[in-house]
């Protein structure tokens, strides 16, 4: 079976122009979650607007693919007239053509990882060691991306995503991406589910346990941690496949690769607003009346622990808790970051 690269580039159009769509709407949803919430401080103030940057940036190389892609479908089905019809156009693209959506695909892959990453290092308290591995997968896909963008510039002949002397870099490059999304949501997911084991083990005692749903478990019991990992998964495995669907096509069917890549450019936005999107949804189900966010910090460094929320008001109102053991806890539920820093 083999497909053409005339019915690649067209079935792309058709997909990424669908998957564009979704992006766009979430996109509001997300800007209509981070105005909506209340953020106290500078530093909630200043995250939100990193995350408002980011999805922005997301949307606009989105939208310029999209563009430059009707750009080519047009030149090759409409204005081309030479031998060869539209496989001969886009087996001969202008090479500045080829290399802008060579970096338009690296620019979003290599900005998803990014917040991919900072996330895992925000997550733990900004200490480096449990995000080398993950940075240098990072810096290794940013490095080979570099290279693949060399070779095109440099090759005597027009070079695209199929041709033979980019076969190496670019599966490389697609393998160090899949191993990247799945180490690094792996280490998220593994420091939540932490923090979930922990705020049981403080749940044991009797007083914790008769304020346990107002602390870190919702209206059912459900907890916000657990929330936060079935999220970070959902998203994760979201883009990840999209990832490995890529590595697989174009060892497969290297023609594949140009819808498919197409396609993970408006998922890379997608799953960053979803996340967004999920936490706000999650947080406004808690029993917490008229909360935001929730804090729990140096639970069981003194005889007594506090837990304090935010009302309307944007006043503290703080409740007592014992816990059994030390631990220091942080949850924000409004800006879609969870941790914790676990003190014995």
């Amino acid at each position: 079976m083999s497909l053409g690269i005339s019915e690649a580039q067209l079935i792309a159009l058709f997909l990424e122009s669908l998957f564009w769509g979704i992006h766009f709407v979430t996109f509001i949803s997300c800007l209509n979650t981070l105005f909506r919430d209340v953020d106290h401080g500078y530093s909630m103030h200043a995250r939100r607007n990193f995350i408002i940057g980011a999805s922005s940036v997301l949307l606009l190389v989105a939208t310029f693919d999209v563009a430059l892609l009707v750009h080519n479908i047009l030149d090759a089905f409409i204005y081309f007239d030479g031998p060869g019809g539209a496989t001969e156009r886009f087996d001969n693209m202008e090479s500045w053509n080829t290399a802008i959506r060579a970096i338009t695909l690296l620019l979003v892959t290599m900005v998803g990882d990014g917040i991919l990453v900072w996330r895992c290092w925000e997550l733990h308290q900004r200490a480096w060691l449990p995000v080398i591995f993950p940075a240098v997968l990072w810096g290794t896909c940013i490095a080979l991306g570099i290279a693949g963008l060399v070779v095109q510039a440099t090759a005597d002949e027009n070079v695209n995503a199929t041709s033979p002397v980019l076969a190496g870099i670019i599966t490389s490059y697609w393998a160090c991406t899949f191993v990247l999304n799945l180490a690094t949501t792996g280490i998220i997911v593994l420091r939540l589910w932490s923090a979930e084991r922990r705020a049981r083990e403080v749940g044991l005692s009797d007083s914790s346990r008769a304020r346990q749903p107002v602390t870190v478990h919702g209206a059912k019991g459900q907890s916000r941690i657990m929330d936060a990992i079935y999220t970070m998964i959902e998203s994760g495995l979201l883009f990840t496949v999209g990832v490995f669907l890529c590595l697989v096509t174009h060892v497969a069917l290297p023609n594949a690769l140009f819808p498919v890549s197409d396609v993970l450019i408006q998922i890379a936005g997608i799953a960053f607003n979803l996340i967004i999107i999920r936490s706000s949804t999650r947080a406004s189900n808690s029993t917490l009346p008229h909360n935001r966010s929730i804090s729990l910090r140096n639970i069981g460094s003194t005889d007594e622990g506090r837990l304090s929320s935010t009302n309307d008001y944007g006043r503290p109102y703080p409740l007592r808790m014992e816990p059994t053991k030390g631990v220091n806890v942080f949850v924000e539920t409004s800006t879609t970051s969870q941790s914790d820093e676990w003190k014995r």
